[in-house]
């Protein structure tokens, strides 16, 4: 893993900020330099102009010696498909969101639009809402039963074939008879989801009627709500180690999901500990568990030389948060 100065992470956030979050990092500090002199008249052609200009004036404090209070935020590249090529240490799905090294900072929502033939913009709510457990999203968007879907469906199984295989398995989980899922975190914190059913009542008040319509606990036959929840059991996972391995080092870190943001001279650590923590989840049997707890099955882990050859490609990893 690169590290680089302070002011480096920096100039990263200024192109970060002007829209070059898909560039190398080498490529994104020489963007940087290439046009330090024209930088505050670039301000309005940048995708986020107000935190580009915030970002260029921490970098002239800096230059002057003057203290900062600037956070660098990194985003996780389609953080739950990561959860998901983690949990079944898929390299192929690993690649294409940055958790093995190809050399490129992988954009997977490109990588699924260019082998299905559309565009980035189009793909990227279907994917995100389909592993998830959505299906009409995707319907919507390509149309049901159409050659486009059959693309979709189809793409994600060549480019995403570890996540898409562990949402089905989160899937066929659902309880049909149960008023709730209860599944426990690495960490010992427990999800206790409760199965809200739709009930309407008609309500006659004197020549007057209407209809009302609540969600109460209940039970569905099939519900495509496991695969978010599990994902997002993980994910705040992550953010709670994240947050006291930095405790822990002695700085702060800011998060909003899955993206997460400390002062400068911090950020190669903060790169470190979510490095660290994806290397512990892929040596973890956490889907297993996870299936096991809640089927009160035993389910048998892959064997322990495929867990070795998938750990050891995540320790020379660049581009995992970005």
């Amino acid at each position: 893993m690169q590290t680089f100065s302070g002011l480096e992470w920096i100039k990263i956030d200024v192109a970060n900020r002007f829209g070059k979050d898909k560039m190398l990092w080498q490529e994104r500090i020489d963007w940087f330099n290439f046009n330090e002199h024209q930088l505050d008249s670039l301000a309005d052609r940048a995708d986020k102009p107000i935190l580009y200009r915030k970002a260029l004036r921490a970098y002239h404090k800096a230059l002057r010696g003057e203290p900062i209070n600037h956070p660098i935020a990194l985003d996780s590249t389609a953080s739950g498909i990561q959860i998901m090529a983690l949990l079944m240490r898929c390299e192929t799905t690993a690649k294409n969101v940055n958790l093995i090294n190809t050399g490129k900072r992988e954009d997977v929502y490109a990588k699924v639009g260019n082998t299905m033939g559309e565009s980035r913009d189009t793909v990227k709510k279907p994917i995100m809402t389909y592993m998830y457990g959505s299906t009409a999203q995707p319907k919507a968007v390509f149309g049901e039963g159409t050659p486009r879907l059959t693309a979709f469906h189809s793409a994600l199984s060549t480019e995403l074939p570890g996540a898409v295989r562990c949402m089905r398995i989160m899937q066929k989980c659902w309880k049909p008879d149960a008023t709730h899922h209860e599944f426990t975190a690495p960490d010992g914190h427990t999800a206790y989801v409760p199965v809200m059913v739709q009930e309407k009542q008609r309500i006659k008040l004197g020549d007057t009627s209407f209809t009302h319509t609540a969600n109460v606990l209940g039970k569905e036959k099939k519900g495509l709500s496991l695969a978010a929840n599990a994902t997002h059991l993980f994910d705040g996972y992550i953010v709670r180690e994240m947050i006291r391995k930095a405790d822990e080092q002695g700085f702060e870190i800011l998060t909003i999901h899955d993206d997460f943001a400390c002062l400068p001279n911090h950020v190669n650590k903060m790169r470190r500990n979510y490095l660290d923590i994806v290397i512990d989840m892929a040596k973890r049997p956490l889907l297993v568990n996870w299936y096991n707890e809640l089927n009160g099955t035993n389910l048998v882990d892959i064997p322990q030389t495929e867990i070795d050859t998938f750990v050891s490609q995540l320790h020379d990893i660049e581009y995992f948060l970005s």
